[in-house]
């Protein structure tokens, strides 16, 4: 045991640190300030992540959520500034009956993009189901204003469910929407 130590301790005296630019550093300041990207500082592509998301959404799709929701909970940990691996995940999250962790996560792609319908749309069903009727039906407006040819699944679901409350608020005749 003691000869392993020794040799540990001559293999780390040997080994010498990369010099440290100033470039570097610079690098790391800006990264410090959340100025750029963790992925930015390591010199990702918009390529590189554009693969891992190829490759996630192939997970999602044959329904290995694992593995999608391992590439994009480490898409959104290398670039925090975009909100497009947030929606998957909260999509991945529905997918596993996590309504907390989705909403969480359009939660935080909506703090990063506010006009996203998409992401307005599936956080309002989540509120609807909930109980936060209020607070869904703003969401649900909110992504059929935005998507005002239905051009999204998720803005005609929001559409058909905002009519629904609305039946259902004139047939009990209180004015407020049931679920």
């Amino acid at each position: 045991m003691e000869n392993l130590k020794t040799v540990v301790r001559n293999e780390n005296r040997s080994r010498r640190r990369a010099a440290v630019t100033g470039n570097d550093r610079a690098l790391l300041r800006r990264f410090l300030r959340r100025e750029i990207t963790f992925a930015q500082l390591e010199g990702m592509t918009a390529d590189d992540a554009l693969k891992l998301a190829e490759t996630g959404h192939g997970y999602f799709r044959a329904g290995r959520l694992g593995e999608a929701r391992t590439i994009f909970e480490g898409l959104a940990a290398v670039n925090h500034l975009d909100p497009y691996p947030r929606q998957v995940l909260g999509a991945i999250c529905e997918r596993q009956d996590d309504p907390d962790g989705a909403r969480g996560h359009y939660d935080v792609c909506l703090s990063l993009v506010g006009e996203n319908p998409w992401a307005l749309a599936r956080r309002g069903e989540i509120r609807v189901r909930a109980g936060d009727i209020e607070g869904g039906v703003a969401d649900l407006a909110k992504a059929c204003e935005l998507d005002g040819e239905v051009k999204l699944i998720t803005t005609a679901r929001a559409r058909l469910i905002l009519t629904r409350l609305a039946e259902t608020a004139r047939n009990t005749g209180t004015g407020k929407p049931v679920v």
